[in-house]
């Protein structure tokens, strides 16, 4: 028989443990109640709120993984993001196993511009789940803004491999693809990127912007590519995107007038400057198509249409160095050499600089005999230009300039340039030899002399040239030989 003490002993014991059995199911029924209001919270845009309620839960379960992790959303939701960050990384540490913490970390570390951390923290998140190209884009984005477009598009590869309806991924895969050179098949993911547009999910307005960036970028890799109508074609789908932007019309413009076609570029810029008649731009591109058309077939008629739609864009407070570079141009043409130069000193006086207009200053200070001002403006242009062509040419002109100043090191140093980047062809091999051997670099001079005749061993100016080296330099007699 129980002894009494025992019995009280007993009962005293299960009172307790129903205590705690109550109050651990009223706490857990508190915290999931708190969670639960949190979550409403949080899905209404109360994100004060849904904080209030996620902590309340924390204090009830401070191991709590979920609580961490979605008070850091809420922090993130309320733009408190280092706040965020403390409790997606407290997160991370409840439990390491669960991705999407990780995900909600490398969102934060983004938005922060820590691109580095963020790619660590995608990472973390596809050693556990490797199959989300959500993630994977995520990743490739935060490479891409490292300056690594070459693992970016690997990523991005993998993210398309997984979901082949990836309108975002194939937009950054084929800008990633641009900046490596592989221009074709940049041109290709974008071109998948606009059929898959409209199938995004968001808004019209987000659909079209999506569309329009998209469209820029595939008529830059087109332009690069040299298929104009196809860039064309673009250009008009844009414009039609944007018909409160003029920008499309007039590139689609500029492009009709490299191709020859004045009549359709004057019609695509026109109806630019009816959509907005105070665009500067719009005359300038106007200007610039007289301007070629009056220089290809010497027609007053087109070059009188240029300059006065170059001096209506130049009276814009804001016009650019460029107009002022076509204006000068046509005054040149039209034989106002005084005009010309005035326009050129605007041109220079505006930045960013158009580097042609050093170009034209150069033009003109030779022809009034100032050799030293047209070297000074070569040397400046041919710092700034990206032309591949006049990158070859120019050295020679400027090594010819030199020598004419009587600058014979300078001159042997640019015309020992000229012959190493110039052109291939034999007339201008032995043009090159020729100044070198003026310039007393007779060393030079032969180098480049054989280096043509091995191109083109019958050249009839390089053996002349060679003829002469021989004679200035005749080989020494034999060496007798001692009896």
């Amino acid at each position: 028989m129980r002894s009494p003490g025992l019995v009280a002993l007993a009962i005293a014991v299960a009172a307790v443990a129903a205590a705690l059995l109550y109050t651990t199911i009223a706490q857990e029924a508190r915290y999931r109640r708190l969670m639960v209001e949190g979550e409403n919270a949080l899905a209404s845009d109360q994100p004060f709120v849904a904080i209030e309620d996620f902590s309340g839960a924390i204090v009830l379960k401070p191991g709590s993984m979920s609580a961490y992790l979605q008070r850091g959303q809420a922090y993130r939701r309320r733009g408190d993001l280092q706040t965020a960050l403390r409790d997606l990384r407290t997160a991370t540490r409840l439990d390491p196993t669960a991705p999407t913490p990780f995900e909600d970390l490398g969102d934060v570390n983004f938005a922060l511009e820590r691109f580095a951390r963020a790619a660590e923290s995608y990472d973390s998140y596809l050693a556990l789940d490797d199959r989300s190209a959500t993630v994977l884009y995520k990743l490739a984005l935060s490479l891409f803004r490292l300056g690594d477009p070459a693992m970016a598009a690997r990523k991005l590869g993998q993210a398309v491999r997984l979901n082949d309806r990836f309108a975002e991924a194939f937009y950054l895969l084929g800008i990633c693809q641009g900046q490596l050179g592989q221009t074709s098949a940049a041109i290709d993911s974008l071109t998948r990127a606009l059929t898959l547009a409209p199938m995004r999910t968001g808004t019209p307005a987000d659909q079209q912007r999506f569309s329009a960036a998209v469209r820029e970028e595939l008529i830059r890799f087109l332009l690069v590519m040299k298929r104009d109508s196809e860039a064309i074609r673009e250009l008009e789908q844009l414009a039609a995107l944007e018909p409160t932007r003029p920008d499309h019309l007039i590139d689609a413009g500029l492009i009709y007038g490299r191709l020859g076609r004045t009549d359709l570029a004057v019609a695509e810029l026109t109806r630019a400057a009816e959509r907005e008649p105070s665009q500067p731009r719009v005359y300038q591109a106007l200007g610039r198509i007289w301007l070629e058309s009056a220089e290809t077939r010497h027609d007053r008629g087109y070059l009188n249409k240029a300059l006065e739609a170059l001096d209506r864009a130049a009276r814009a407070a804001d016009a650019p160095s460029e107009t002022f570079t076509l204006r000068g141009r046509a005054q040149l043409l039209a034989g106002d050499a005084s005009g010309a130069q005035q326009s050129f000193e605007q041109a220079l006086r505006r930045t960013p600089v158009d580097p042609a207009a050093y170009r034209q200053t150069a033009l003109l200070a030779e022809r009034r005999g100032d050799l030293a001002s047209a070297r000074d403006s070569l040397l400046r242009y041919l710092a700034l230009t990206t032309n591949d062509r006049d990158l070859r040419e120019l050295p020679e002109q400027i090594g010819h300039l030199c020598l004419r100043l009587d600058d014979r090191a300078e001159a042997v140093r640019w015309l020992k340039q000229a012959s190493e980047i110039g052109d291939d062809d034999a007339t201008t091999i032995a043009r090159v030899a020729e100044l070198q051997l003026r310039a007393g670099d007779g060393a030079s001079a032969a180098s480049t002399v054989e280096r043509g005749l091995r191109k083109t061993p019958g050249s009839a100016p390089l053996l002349a040239l060679q003829r002469r080296l021989q004679s200035n330099n005749p080989a020494p007699p034999p060496r007798r030989q001692p009896s």
